[in-house]
């Protein structure tokens, strides 16, 4: 399970406040939905934590701050898959989680996040 907090959450694209000092903390047993009308940062938001977006503020995963954490244990822990994607093949997000599970054993990044 991940714990993720954010403190002070600050993005903004060309000027343009998208996020601003957003306080949110999702505990690890909760699920959250992100419900809102276009452009209002659901996806923006969804970008910082997954570190594809730079924002100012603080975002934990687990009461470590995500700067501090690298790229692969980010990538074991949490998964990021895109609305629309330029792939040729249509697949479903269960394909698209099986295929990154193979690419990360692969890898050899570590064991397996799949249980029986």
């Amino acid at each position: 399970m991940v714990n993720i907090t954010i403190k002070g959450l600050k993005f903004g694209y060309n000027g343009s406040k998208i996020l601003d000092d957003l306080d949110l903390e999702i505990g690890d047993s909760e699920v959250l939905g992100l419900v809102g009308p276009n452009g209002s940062g659901k996806t923006t938001l969804i970008k910082c934590i997954d570190r594809i977006l730079k924002p100012k503020g603080s975002i934990l995963l687990d009461r470590k701050e995500l700067e501090s954490i690298g790229r692969k244990e980010i990538a074991r822990r949490l998964g990021y898959v895109p609305q629309s994607s330029s792939t040729p093949l249509a697949t479903t997000v269960f394909d698209t989680v099986l295929m990154q599970e193979a690419a990360y054993r692969l890898a050899g990044l570590g064991q397996s996040t799949t249980h029986d």
